[in-house]
């Protein structure tokens, strides 16, 4: 995200976390897609966009405090403009998938490698220190040794496609 888009919603939303993950709502990037493809907006439709995004902002609060409880340890290298990082990006954004007393297994388990289980994973626990399966540190060590493997094809191209759905929600909400 554009550091001058970063500054305009920070001028323009009130409450958004100063520091962790994530800061900003999740529909903000498919606002500044939208602010991109116009060569002009009209003042009032762009103040109706931020007072949807201000809506927005509790839940960023919310998922912002949830991703607090899992040490920064836990974050793993994995090499930019890999199939792995595109697919750790898409899944950073989706933790919300994770139930409430997901932070109870203390596996050393990323944010985003505990959603990709789970959405491999159907009927994973909901809570306790036992959620994930005792091989989720293999999975996880292969998938880094291999970043660009074409297994990951697949996955990517199921969430590229959930994520411009929910983009286009969101500007259809927006107008």
């Amino acid at each position: 995200m554009p550091v001058w888009f970063r500054g305009l919603l920070r001028q323009r939303l009130q409450g958004l976390p100063e520091v962790g993950m994530p800061q900003y709502p999740r529909c903000a990037t498919a606002v500044l897609q939208w602010l991109e493809a116009h060569e002009s907006v009209a003042p009032q439709e762009l103040s109706s966009v931020f007072e949807r995004l201000q809506e927005q902002v509790p839940m960023t609060v919310e998922e912002n405090a949830r991703r607090q409880k899992y040490p920064r340890e836990w974050n793993i290298e994995i090499p930019e403009g890999s199939r792995l990082a595109e697919l750790r990006a898409r899944l950073d954004q989706q933790t919300d998938l994770l139930p409430a007393g997901d932070p109870e297994d203390e596996s050393p388990l990323p944010p985003w490698f505990r959603v990709y289980l789970r959405k491999q994973m159907s009927g994973l626990g909901q809570s306790g220190p036992y959620q994930y399966p005792r091989e989720s540190p293999r999975i996880l060590n292969a998938l880094v040794k291999e970043p660009d493997a074409e297994s990951l094809e697949p996955m990517l191209q199921k969430e590229r496609a959930a994520e411009a759905e929910r983009n286009r929600r969101c500007l259809e909400v927006e107008g």
